[in-house]
């Protein structure tokens, strides 16, 4: 007997997206002039939408890394030293540090201003 469109969706998802899969579902808007260029990149490219984000993420993250020094890529990356291991090179003088800046007062916003885009994870 023939699978039915739910159920090749459903076996699909739980491939795909469950324990073990390779993707995650993402929900998202994107202005009309971003998902014109997206829309325009794909066409160009011969590749779907999501493979041009995909490409894009992964090269903006590699363009990132690249200017990164060691202790701040494994910040990025979330990697903590192995043990045994120091924070700091060995050999390298310690400097003292300088006491940072006390905290500058955020402003207020007037009710008529639009709050500011927040990129959250």
């Amino acid at each position: 007997m023939a699978l039915s469109g739910a159920e090749k969706q459903r076996r699909y998802r739980k491939r795909h997206f469950g324990v073990g899969g390779t993707r995650e579902r993402l929900n998202f808007e994107f202005g009309i002039a971003a998902a014109s260029a997206l829309r325009r990149l794909a066409g160009y490219y011969d590749r779907s939408m999501t493979q041009i984000i995909e490409m894009l993420v992964q090269r903006g993250e590699r363009r990132l890394l690249g200017t990164l020094s060691p202790n701040r890529r494994r910040a990025y990356l979330g990697v903590e030293p192995r043990r045994g291991q120091s924070r700091r090179r060995a050999g390298k003088a310690r400097t003292k540090r300088r006491p940072r800046a006390a905290p500058i007062a955020r402003r207020r916003r007037a009710s008529s201003e639009k709050p500011r885009l927040k990129l959250t994870t």
